[in-house]
């Protein structure tokens, strides 16, 4: 039943990292940052950019692979059109090479894309950013000279490039661009920054792995998109990827920890309320209005490491409780490790409450999942395991009995018979 709904309230279930989570209650930053995400993040995007490097700039045909990569961003349904007024939430169409290359036109230092050997096919693709008119680029003789008029006249574009101490050659850049108002829609940034990955790996593919670019030896790396956000976003991308490599990881390590603690079939049932205690609290992210980020996925690795020993201790004392009845080795080892179990869990609850009173969210979300954790535990292990062992045969774990007399109170079955078995204290 409570499965079922975890299992059907997983769509619904919210993603992302909010900036104001990071910062405590009464922290002057979070009323900012809630703010800034769902009122100015709602009316203009993020601002990244488009990094080049690893090759000289001057030549034409670079020039024209510089623009080509430029409208290939722009032709993104996430990247948002240039406004020739540089409207605020527009990409600008200002930048060092469109700067250079009208100080250069206004010098008569221009030429016409193709007269200067570039082919047709990467002209038509340089024409992207300017409307499908192709560009006058610049003679590599006259690149460093007009550059260096542009970047003395326009001072907002001179730390956009690198140019080498030893000979002013400019070898690396970056030109500025925007993407779509995101606010608080964080499947839309994952899309963003998926969009943006596939863009860089198809321009330095086109672009700037064919012939006649030699040489650059920058692998994927000669040009690449850079926001500050992105290494938030990125974070969002692995994170279910990350969870289940995880879990799974974790699952197999406490298979094999039961398998040489019981040496028994009864492992597999411990390993599968671990795994129902982990699924319940995909539930529990809904119920208490928990965001899936990285804090929550940290909880439910952790989550396998204690929900472990509710399961496995009870598995341990079953196999090792006297008789053949199993409705009464489960009722004898309830009355025997149950009450260990409940202590174990409950000094643990009381370590983790002072964190529901923390003034920070991250706290607060560790105590609710690891209280969620110790009471999904306890209900797995001292009420669904013990039904399935008393209705599933197991075969009988010698290994784990002595034969021993006790009290005919703590008898099995009529209580006539006085030897039992008890656990055997294994390493």
């Amino acid at each position: 039943g409570y499965g079922a709904f975890c299992i059907a309230v997983l769509p619904q279930i919210e993603e992302g990292l909010p900036l104001a989570s990071l910062a405590p209650d009464d922290s002057f930053l979070r009323p900012y940052f809630e703010v800034f995400e769902t009122v100015f993040d709602s009316q203009v995007g993020i601002e990244g950019s488009i990094h080049f490097q690893g090759f000289d700039h001057s030549a034409p045909d670079m020039q024209a692979r510089i623009l080509a990569a430029w409208g290939m961003q722009l032709g993104s349904r996430f990247i948002v059109d240039i406004d020739p007024e540089g409207g605020n939430g527009a990409s600008s169409p200002v930048n060092w090479l469109t700067v250079a290359l009208n100080t250069g036109s206004a010098r008569n230092h221009t030429v016409p894309c193709r007269d200067l050997g570039v082919s047709s096919e990467l002209c038509i693709l340089a024409a992207v950013p300017f409307n499908g008119v192709e560009p006058r680029l610049l003679p590599a003789a006259r690149f460093n000279e007009s550059l260096v008029a542009a970047l003395d006249a326009v001072a907002a574009v001179r730390e956009d490039v690198y140019r080498r101490a030893s000979d002013g050659v400019v070898t690396a850049s970056f030109l500025k661009m925007r993407a779509v108002p995101v606010a608080d829609d964080y499947p839309l940034r994952l899309k963003i920054f998926l969009e943006v990955k596939a863009l860089d790996k198809r321009m330095n593919a086109e672009l700037f792995a064919g012939a006649g670019v030699a040489g650059l030896g920058n692998g994927d790396k000669t040009v690449f998109t850079y926001a500050d956000s992105f290494v938030f976003w990125q974070q969002d991308e692995v994170l279910w990827t990350e969870l289940l490599n995880n879990l799974a990881y974790a699952g197999v390590g406490v298979f094999i920890v039961c398998l040489f603690a019981l040496v028994h079939p009864a492992a597999l049932i411990a390993v599968g309320g671990v795994a129902i205690v982990d699924l319940f609290l995909f539930g529990s992210l809904v119920i208490g209005d928990i965001r899936f980020n990285v804090i929550s996925v940290i909880n439910f690795v952790m989550a396998v490491g204690l929900a472990v020993d509710y399961t496995l201790h009870f598995c341990h004392a079953f196999l090792a409780a006297p008789g053949v009845d199993r409705v009464e080795r489960v009722k004898y080892t309830l009355t025997t490790m149950g009450s260990s179990i409940l202590k174990g869990a409950g000094t643990t609850l009381i370590g983790t409450l002072p964190m529901a009173f923390s003034q920070s969210t991250i706290f607060r979300t560790f105590f609710a999942l690891l209280f969620s954790t110790i009471i999904y535990g306890m209900a797995v292990g001292l009420i669904l395991i013990p039904v399935v062992m008393s209705a599933i045969p197991m075969p009988t774990a010698y290994h784990l009995q002595l034969e021993h007399d006790v009290p005919e109170d703590k008898g099995v079955g009529n209580g006539q018979s006085k030897v039992v078995c008890t656990v055997v204290e294994e390493v």
